[in-house]
């Protein structure tokens, strides 16, 4: 190697090396912090990103107080406080009838999970039996935060139902004379790639060609700071899906629910926000010209 070889090739690796660790995810667990941290007796922070996006994941068990039961606490931090912020409870999962904020989850039940590039965290869920295992993670792709749900290979019990919903708060929780407007003032829609669907006071049946939500207000389009902070994004795996509804009306938050086949091998979804303002025409805009990032 001459040293003109040698030179360019060093000068080659300080280029790529730099990109590389761009592109990585990375994620950790770690002891979190809550409001009232008396009440809980488990706290774990756990986020997770890329340089793409970040999710602030917090996960907790909450005492028994009186004879309220202990509770399974799973939320996502937004500092804008819309989408799915940590104001919504933005994840629900029951199986077999027994809903997952029920489970005593413990510290151990939460790990590191890695599959190649794709990085962020496992959890062993127990549902009287029925064990399974959920995921969220990140690839190096895309901002989207992914997940998994999936019978566990030792499981003790069948599905017999299983469901899985997503509640999000679209761009802005609105205010008048320093009081919350929880209803009746939104212009929400969501947007699919088979239709837009607008309120409506009872949930609305969707069909498997809704693989993904985008949810956003007219009004509150996130086009300046007095306008929210724009859209945010469920994507799934509708072919999982037994039957599901969209619960979307003029109110502060919308939900999708998929019920899913008993015999499922594998559900797939994603989530996405963005933690500061985009409005809805550069959102869509986003998601022409990035459709990969956006799939599963």
């Amino acid at each position: 190697m001459n040293l003109k070889h040698g030179i360019l090739t060093v000068l080659a690796a300080a280029v790529l090396i730099p990109v590389a660790a761009q592109e990585q995810v990375k994620a950790e667990i770690r002891k979190g912090s809550a409001y009232q941290p008396e009440t809980y007796s488990m706290m774990l922070s756990l986020p997770v990103s890329n340089r793409h996006n970040t999710y602030k994941l917090f996960l907790g068990s909450k005492k028994p107080v009186g004879e309220k039961p202990p509770q399974t606490v799973c939320s996502v931090d937004n500092g804008k406080r819309a989408s799915f912020t940590s104001l919504v409870n933005w994840l629900k999962i029951k199986v077999n009838g027994i809903d997952f904020s029920r489970l005593p989850i413990q510290k151990e039940n939460v790990k590191l999970w890695q599959d190649g590039e794709k990085k962020g965290f496992e959890f062993a869920l127990n549902f009287d039996g029925a064990k399974m295992l959920f995921r969220l993670y990140m690839r190096p792709d895309s901002g989207v935060l992914w997940g998994e749900l999936l019978p566990a290979l030792n499981t003790l019990e069948p599905v017999k139902t299983a469901s899985i919903s997503f509640t999000c708060l679209p761009s802005l929780l609105a205010m008048k004379d320093k009081k919350v407007l929880f209803n009746n003032v939104y212009h929400h829609e969501a947007k699919t790639p088979a239709k837009t669907y607008g309120q409506y006071p009872q949930g609305q049946a969707i069909t498997a060609a809704d693989t993904y939500f985008v949810f956003y207000d007219t009004q509150f389009d996130g086009s300046s700071d007095d306008k929210g902070i724009g859209p945010c994004m469920v994507i799934a795996d509708t072919e999982t899906m037994q039957n599901g509804k969209l619960h979307q009306p003029n109110a502060w938050t919308a939900t999708v629910e998929y019920n899913l086949k008993p015999d499922f091998k594998i559900f797939k979804f994603g989530i996405w926000q963005k933690n500061s303002r985009i409005s809805n025409a550069d959102f869509f805009k986003l998601l022409e010209t990035e459709k990969a990032a956006f799939t599963l």
